[in-house]
């Protein structure tokens, strides 16, 4: 929607992973301490140990302003959702939704799916799972539009 006019376009969509893009664990003992509260379950202690990189933040927010969503993904766990979505929502961040993937049906949605632009992704083992869509990232990647 654009000056009032409504649409049916369906929008291009990025994903953005949440663990090392997103929220990044500063230091070894937040690292051990986010592992153990994650093995015991607690999503909510889990995610809190997290800290929201800022230029990630501002990529995010310049593509928003170039009428892109942004949905925010995790390979953790479907419980991980709810507590990354109340982090978010607490900073005011722009995105469409959050979704829980495991590599196998992410890719699966990348086949069926033209609205996906890209997956930007820090891990570099994935390098080569998302083909053409996917982009290795790391938090410090300010221009995240140059990167598409």
């Amino acid at each position: 929607m654009r000056r009032g006019e409504l649409s049916n376009q369906v929008l291009p969509r990025v994903y953005v992973v949440f663990e090392n893009l997103i929220g990044v664990l500063p230091d070894t003992k937040t690292r051990a301490l986010e592992a153990v509260a994650r093995k015991r379950k607690k999503w909510q202690q889990a995610v809190d140990y997290y800290e929201l990189s800022v230029k990630t933040t501002q990529g995010i927010r310049d593509l928003h302003r170039r009428d892109i969503r942004i949905d925010v993904i995790t390979f953790v766990d479907p419980n991980f959702v709810d507590p990354i979505r109340n982090k978010l929502d607490s900073r005011n961040m722009f995105f469409g939704g959050i979704h829980y993937f495991t590599v196998e049906s992410l890719l699966d949605d990348l086949k069926y799916d033209p609205s996906i632009l890209r997956v930007f992704d820090p891990d570099p083992k994935h390098v080569l799972t998302w083909g053409s869509k996917g982009r290795t990232v790391t938090p410090m990647d300010l221009n995240l539009y140059n990167i598409l």
